[in-house]
């Protein structure tokens, strides 16, 4: 089995503990569900245990730091609106922007002895649009979500920190 199909394995096995990184109540309530007290794949007592709720808080840590990360990346964030005339003569601007109430995450340990834990972090991309007679006007009109994306990224915890 190849390395990805190796790491992807051992993440289905593995049993995930729920990590909210700005303390939503939906995640709270996957945190019991999910927690160290529900029982973790690999875990032996209470060292173990206590290890992954310090990967947990690790995670939740680097969440926020990600996310402001991967909405300056994303090609056509706030920043760099993509604004275009359309066929009517009007212009449309649209851009990504990634919902912070959507971001879950989800830390379990692994079988894999180079990275002990992995993490799922899950979020809602939004696709906001507004238009208007010029393209400063489209800039600063109200602008509405028109399209929602479902993102998934899985890290690994390799050397010492999240990647």
């Amino acid at each position: 089995m190849n390395r990805i199909g190796r790491f992807l394995s051992l993440l289905l096995v593995a049993g995930l503990c729920a990590v909210s990184p700005w303390g939503t109540a939906a995640a709270a309530d996957s945190m019991a569900m999910y927690g160290p007290a529900a029982g973790a794949v690999g875990a032996t007592g209470s060292s173990a245990d206590s290890e992954l709720t310090v990967r947990q808080g690790e995670f939740k840590r680097f969440v926020p730091e990600k996310i402001a990360q991967l909405n300056r990346n994303l090609r056509h964030n706030r920043d760099k609106m993509d604004i275009i005339r359309i066929g009517d003569g009007r212009f449309r601007a649209r851009f990504h922007q990634i919902d912070k109430s959507s971001v879950s995450s989800k830390v379990s340990r692994s079988q894999s002895k180079t990275s002990p834990f992995v993490a799922i972090l899950s979020y809602q991309e939004k696709v906001f649009e507004s238009y208007g007679a010029s393209a400063e006007a489209c800039r600063s009109a109200d602008f509405a979500v028109v399209e929602i994306l479902p993102n998934r990224h899985i890290f690994s915890y390799s050397k010492g920190a999240w990647q």
